[in-house]
């Protein structure tokens, strides 16, 4: 029974691993605005 414990805690730690990145994936697409820059609220 040991060994499908030891399996199902990897599929667990696999699975984190993918939302881990799926996130950090999301944060490099997506776009930050910056008061300013780009069509911003700043002063041109």
């Amino acid at each position: 029974m040991l060994g499908l414990t030891s399996i199902h805690e990897a599929m667990a730690d696999m699975a984190d691993g993918h939302v881990d990145h799926d996130e950090l994936v999301a944060g490099v697409f997506t776009e930050v605005k910056v008061p300013g820059k780009n069509g911003g609220t700043g002063e041109h």
